[in-house]
């Protein structure tokens, strides 16, 4: 069976405002989104890749993350830019925090032997189109077990040619539903758009199963 891969907070997350503020301090004007973290020989974040195919050299990186080196990684992200990029010159901006999204490659259903699960998750908060990305949060209901996700081909949409269909996999490890948590997701057009001109994007949750369409074309 091809496995699906984990769903892991990969990159240490620091809490914005975990410091006791003074009556002065003011809150840095901070940009939270989905980005693609590159590292560098010695797996310090380097830079930080924009949807928008924006690069911001990093200044200063206050997660002190040590990760793979010369490697990407998808991840949601506060940062503070401090140097907008030009047409010949990167930006800079300061790093504060940085959960990982799952980003896994789009596996044909017929591979996957044994089947996989979709358990349900509590609801889809937001999806939308980016660049190269479809990127989403799932609120799941969790506590202590680690769930996993994986991105399904599960062929063409009956009565079309043209959109592929795509079940958001998802195995809760019989998890006990404590609390809400925000899981993050990022599929990588690159892996559809010589497929299909279209994805439907199917997704279970706990009133049923939910359809979001996109283009498949690439804009930057």
């Amino acid at each position: 069976m091809k496995r699906l891969l984990l769903l892991t907070t990969v990159l240490p997350a620091i809490l914005l405002g975990g410091c006791k503020k003074e009556d002065n301090y003011e809150y840095p004007a901070v940009v939270k989104e989905f980005v693609t973290l590159k590292t560098g020989i010695g797996g310090e974040i380097s830079s930080i890749i924009t949807d928008w195919n924006e690069t911001y050299l990093v200044n200063q990186d206050k997660t002190n993350a040590r990760l793979k080196p010369q490697s990407y990684y998808r991840a949601v992200s506060n940062y503070l830019p401090l140097v907008k990029q030009t047409s010949t010159s990167y930006g800079s901006a300061d790093l504060y925090s940085a959960v990982g999204a799952y980003a896994g490659p789009v596996v044909p259903a017929a591979s996957v032997s044994g089947g996989y699960k979709t358990d349900p998750v509590k609801k889809v908060s937001s999806i939308w189109k980016r660049g190269k990305y479809i990127n989403m949060e799932l609120l799941v209901m969790a506590k202590d077990q680690q769930h996993t996700f994986g991105f399904i081909n599960d062929g063409k949409k009956q009565g079309s040619r043209n959109t592929m269909m795509l079940k958001i996999a998802h195995d809760n490890n019989n998890d006990y539903p404590a609390y809400q948590q925000s899981a993050y997701l990022s599929i990588q057009l690159t892996d559809i758009y010589d497929e299909a001109d279209s994805v439907a994007i199917m997704i279970k949750t706990e009133k049923g199963w939910e359809e979001y369409k996109f283009s498949t074309e690439i804009i930057l």
